[in-house]
């Protein structure tokens, strides 16, 4: 079960860098091989292609009548609307997703949170995502408890990035060892991050 929920978020973090990178045709190219795949409830994904080709109203509409039937469709609906300054249904959606646990809505809720100066609200779904192991929210975490000086924390949520595979948290390990003392813990997690690459 674990290893299937590290499946699917790693699928929906490739999904959401593709969009972030505006690397369409991958973005495209992954739906499709993941509807091969036999997951059907992505084929909602293919709503968001007139977006990446610059009909963001013609996906929301699409999206839009998919939104209610679950986390997904509420993510991309919301992201979607936070990015055509629709903040009231981009809220309102994204919350909707964050609330059955969907770690990537969680993490930009956070996101959205931050971009309004909600800091309050940013936190607590920032530490919801990073809590449901989403590993950027996990870095995120790490890397303000580190600018806190609170170490012990801040190791806490990069180890638990780092065996998300997040090589920047593996790095910040050796340093956090390498400032400790530690040289072997230090080499251990540089090591790692340099086979990642």
């Amino acid at each position: 079960q674990l290893d299937k929920f590290i499946g699917e978020l790693a699928h929906y973090s490739l999904l959401f860098d593709f969009l972030i990178s505006k690397q369409f045709d991958k973005f495209e190219n992954h739906v499709k091989k993941m509807l091969v795949g036999g997951k059907a409830e992505y084929e909602i994904l293919l709503n968001v292609l007139p977006a990446l080709r610059g009909d963001m109203e013609n996906s929301k509409q699409l999206i839009a009548k998919d939104a209610e039937q679950g986390a997904l469709a509420q993510y991309f609906f919301g992201f979607m609307c936070w990015h055509s300054e629709d903040n009231e249904n981009a809220e309102k959606y994204l919350k909707k997703s964050a609330e059955q646990d969907f770690a990537p809505a969680q993490f930009i809720l956070a996101r959205f949170y931050s971009h309004l100066d909600k800091t309050h609200l940013e936190k607590e779904w920032l530490l919801k995502a990073a809590q449901n192991g989403h590993a950027g929210a996990q870095v995120e975490l790490g890397q303000r408890y580190e600018k806190e000086e609170n170490l012990t924390t801040a190791k806490e949520w990069y180890l638990k990035a780092a065996e998300n595979g997040m090589a920047v948290a593996m790095c910040s390990l050796g340093w956090i060892f390498h400032q400790g003392g530690n040289r072997v813990e230090a080499r251990k997690w540089n090591q790692k991050a340099a086979e990642i690459g």
